[in-house]
């Protein structure tokens, strides 16, 4: 009996949502019809295969990469002050090009 109460009061739910709300008439030409169907913007399929075709010049370049070389580089710099003469090294340096060195004061 529960249920025959649920049912008579779920019919008028069901059948509000049954019908559909008013919309108008899209009139709509057989010319028009071709247009939308062939543009990109209208048809998905077109807009698929344009999709297909990126992923397959993509797949190209990708595997084109490959024959090219790899090119690496890096680069260092330091600066340092060496004092030559400890470690053995001596230079002859022409007596007019010899300067004192001199503490700054």
């Amino acid at each position: 009996m529960k249920i025959a109460w649920i049912m008579t009061l779920a019919m008028p739910v069901v059948a509000m949502a049954a019908d559909p709300p008013d919309r108008p008439v899209l009139s709509l030409s057989l010319k028009r019809a071709v247009e939308i169907a062939t543009s990109p913007e209208g048809n998905a399929n077109i807009q698929l295969a344009a999709e297909a075709v990126k992923q397959a010049q993509a797949r190209t370049l990708e595997s084109r990469a490959a024959l090219l070389p790899d090119v690496e580089s890096s680069m260092n710099y330091q600066s340092r002050t060496e004092n030559l003469a400890a470690m053995g090294i001596k230079f002859n340096i022409p007596p007019g090009l010899r300067r004192r060195w001199r503490a700054p004061t």
